[in-house]
């Protein structure tokens, strides 16, 4: 695409196309953490946007593990023994398995 001063627009890359342009006022720290991250020929926005991914991964991550826990610490007795039971089975099971293998070599 031409602009009008007769310039050539650079190409834009395609998932530039489902981005959206914000505007944002940010403290002197950082700003300086920002143009420090992205000294390695990042844009300032990519690494904004690395760095916003990171936190929801984060975020996303950590309200999983509150899930595990909460399924964990509302089992019943019966659920608990019964896991214990199986626990018990596989552990029982590998190692037979594992002597096996060893007596095989």
């Amino acid at each position: 695409m031409t602009l009008a001063s007769g310039k050539k627009r650079p190409e834009t890359r395609v998932a530039s196309r489902n981005k959206q342009r914000r505007t944002f006022t940010l403290s002197p720290e950082s700003v300086a953490l920002l143009d420090e991250l992205s000294a390695s020929s990042k844009s300032a926005s990519s690494v904004l946007d690395e760095l916003l991914l990171s936190l929801r991964r984060e975020k996303e991550r950590q309200e999983m593990e509150a899930r595990i826990a909460r399924y964990y610490d509302e089992r019943s007795d019966e659920e608990r023994r019964e896991d214990s039971l199986w626990a018990d089975f596989a552990t029982r099971e590998f190692m037979a398995a594992e002597l096996s293998r060893l007596q095989l070599k």
